[in-house]
Order: structure tokens, then sequence, then C-alpha cells
């Protein structure tokens, strides 16, 4: 579902919930993720059963499916919500994150780093349509709201997400996806959000 990813973050971050680390891979039309999650006070997981019915009713009503819509009738949040103004809303100071890899995943033989004109761009099949894969890599201070942040901007831009590992220690992050595309714009429109 477009837009699972942003609920379930800016859910934790609504509820002073942060994500010491969580591993998430998309398999086929399965969604597979594991968080571990750190409160500042035990007793704040207290309404824990609040926020995971939350969570349960967004995805059982399919609010978040791509194309549709709302009660009130309009697209959901994660879909027409400005990126700038998102970030005000969730306390996320962007300039406060650094991209420290970003480069489409390529055939074997060429080293994970490697530019694409050194190797084979590797397409994946996703929904009958061909999609370029590529690898990102983030590090920065943590701030609430900031994987809510991230998946809201790779949505904007046209990226999925298939893998992910996200890791705060020390107040720091960093964080690993791969994305994929099908939209050959959606490199230019993630740089107008995200210094590559």
């Amino acid at each position: 579902q477009v837009g699972l990813l942003f609920t379930l973050a800016e859910l934790l971050a609504r509820h002073a919930i942060e994500v010491e680390t969580a591993d998430i891979a998309v398999v086929g039309e399965n969604v597979d993720n594991c968080f571990v999650l750190r409160a500042p006070r035990p007793s704040d997981f207290a309404d824990a059963t609040e926020w995971c019915g939350e969570l349960e009713q967004s995805v059982r009503s399919g609010a978040l499916k791509s194309g549709s819509t709302t009660s009130s009738g309009s697209p959901p949040q994660v879909l027409s919500e400005d990126v700038a103004s998102a970030a005000a809303r969730l306390g996320v100071n962007p300039h406060l994150l650094c991209v420290s890899t970003f480069h489409k995943v390529i055939s074997s033989g060429a080293a994970a780093s490697a530019s694409t004109a050194s190797g084979t761009a590797l397409p994946v099949e996703l929904d009958g349509r061909r999609h370029q894969r590529y690898r990102m890599e983030l590090k920065g201070i943590n701030q609430a709201g900031l994987l809510a942040y991230i998946s809201l901007v790779l949505s904007q831009s046209g990226f999925s997400i298939r893998r992910a590992h996200i890791s705060t220690k020390d107040g720091q992050v960093s964080d690993e996806f791969e994305i994929v595309t099908s939209d050959i714009d959606a490199v230019r429109r993630l740089q107008r959000y995200i210094n590559l």
C-alpha cells in the first residue's frame, strides 16, 4: 500500500516512539517489517494498543492504496501533502540530513559504489513495468518524524521502497534504502528535496 511506511512512521512520531532499528522488505505483494522501538519512558508504550489499532484501521480500510480516497473524498495525505508543509508539521529540518550514497544498482561484477557507466543498470519488473533500482544511504542527526518525512519525499518523487535498514545510535541516523521507480523524472524530483 502506498504510504504505509509514512503512516506508520508518522504514527510512531506522534506518540513519541523512536525507531531504534528497522528492517523493511517488500516481497511480491507482501511487506515484511521488523522494528525495534524505544520510548523515553516505559509508560509511553501504554497506549500501544490504541496506535496499533489506528494503523490496522488504515490498512484495513485501504485508505492508503494508490488511487483511493479518504472518507472526505480527497487523496490520501501521503499522496497530496506538500513536502515543505510536512517537514514543518513533523518538525523535521532537512538540512540536518546528508545523502552519503546514491546510485543505480548495477549488474554483477561492478562494485556497489560504481557508476552506471561502468556496468549495466539492473531493472526490476513490477506490476508489468520495468523499474530502475537505486541505492541510497542517508546519515544525519536523529529527528522525530524523520522516517515519515523521508518516506513522503520518496513517494512524492515517484519512488517505492523495496528494502530498507534504519538505524539510530547516539542521536545519529544511518539509513539504507533500495528504491525503485519507473518514472524517468523521479531522480530530478528527488533532487528538489534532497541534495544527491
